[in-house]
């Protein structure tokens, strides 16, 4: 209705944070708080804070100096790895964050989005709904699920996401994403070969085809193609192509060979 609605978002360096920053309108509507002061270039209406969620006390300064409507809350250790060795550091960042989090916005009457994440189920029934039980397999899924509780339970107004695996260009600081890492490890190792989602959807965003396959093939490595169909959501009759057309755009690329998984016989 011609209203325009400010956010904070915490972890306003990461890779979500990064692209709401970039997509939001450049009309001063986006708030970013991170930990560290990093050489990151946000957009010129962006504010950048400086901030840490496992301080309330630095919270309640932020929300009590700044005005928002609703707040992202992205900010939290989540590399699966780095958790599982260093889990005490990750219920800080997450936990005690999702915490101070919870009771700012509570006392300033903000709305909070949470970003969980898909680390709540273990992913042997798929497709999930919102209201399945979760399921985590490792210590970084259990944080997600305690996070969940606490905003369950404890904030007055909220929303709760689950991504399944985001993609996008993360800030050089920042931690890689799928790409990113997959380039490196090809680049520091001699496989023979690599194993890599490609479709008829790659070239949307983060294309593998892009970036990946050339360097396989500079590197003379075989390309495996898997997620050829895209869990069946390029499909007809509600997508738009066919199995046969889904196969043959991803064989006319330069790779060795694809894989198909189906759910059922």
């Amino acid at each position: 209705h011609g209203t325009r609605l400010r956010l904070l978002v915490t972890g306003g360096t990461g890779l979500l944070g990064k692209a709401i920053t970039e997509a939001c309108p450049h009309d001063g509507s986006v708030i970013a708080l991170h930990l560290r002061h990093l050489q990151v270039l946000f957009p010129p209406s962006t504010t950048e804070i400086l901030g840490d969620v496992r301080n309330r006390d630095d919270l309640l300064r932020i929300f009590g100096s700044h005005d928002f409507d609703a707040v992202v809350h992205a900010a939290g250790l989540s590399n699966v790895d780095y958790v599982e060795r260093y889990f005490t550091e990750a219920v800080e960042s997450n936990l005690t964050g999702t915490a101070n989090v919870v009771a700012c916005c509570n006392q300033f009457q903000k709305h909070l989005i949470y970003i969980s994440s898909n680390a709540v189920f273990d992913g042997t029934r798929a497709p999930y709904r919102e209201g399945d039980p979760t399921c985590p397999v490792h210590a970084y899924g259990r944080i997600k699920v305690q996070c969940e509780e606490v905003v369950l339970k404890e904030a007055h107004s909220y929303s709760i996401a689950r991504p399944i695996l985001m993609y996008g260009w993360n800030y050089a600081s920042s931690r890689q994403n799928p790409v990113t890492w997959l380039l490196e490890a090809m680049r520091r190792y001699p496989f023979d070969t690599v194993l890599v989602a490609i479709n008829p959807a790659d070239r949307q965003r983060l294309s593998f085809i892009d970036t990946v396959l050339p360097e396989a093939n500079a590197r003379g490595m075989g390309i495996i193609g898997m997620k050829v169909l895209a869990h069946g959501a390029l499909l007809q009759p509600d997508g738009p192509l066919s199995v046969e057309e889904a196969i043959t755009y991803t064989l006319s690329l330069p790779i060795s060979t694809i894989i198909i998984g189906c759910s059922s016989p």
